[in-house]
């Protein structure tokens, strides 16, 4: 996110606002970044309809890359390109379990 304060960053996740990973990891695979992208989605009809459906198409896409992924291998490939993504997500998660002033 490009947001200037934490106030800003909570109504970009709000309202759906973000980069698409190729913004912030040029070299991410076009594949990947779809999967993202629809896991992102703002219509929910549009997101993954359960967690196996994304565990395949990632299987399917990392596949063509390293014919020889296993689960171990793409863990490793998702926390090196999103490790600080999921920290600023737990951020936020962090600060939604405040209870309001």
């Amino acid at each position: 996110f490009s947001s200037r304060n934490m106030d800003e960053m909570l109504q970009d996740v709000a309202l759906n606002r973000f980069p698409s990973p190729r913004v912030q990891r040029p070299a991410c695979p076009r594949a990947l970044e779809a999967i993202c992208l629809k896991a992102l989605a703002a219509d929910v009809k549009e997101r993954f309809q359960d967690a196996e459906s994304m565990r395949d198409e990632l299987q399917v896409a990392l596949a063509r890359y390293s014919p020889t992924t296993t689960q171990r291998h793409l863990g490793e490939l998702m926390k090196r390109l999103f490790d600080s993504e999921r920290a600023a997500e737990r951020r936020v998660q962090v600060l939604r379990a405040r209870p309001a002033r």
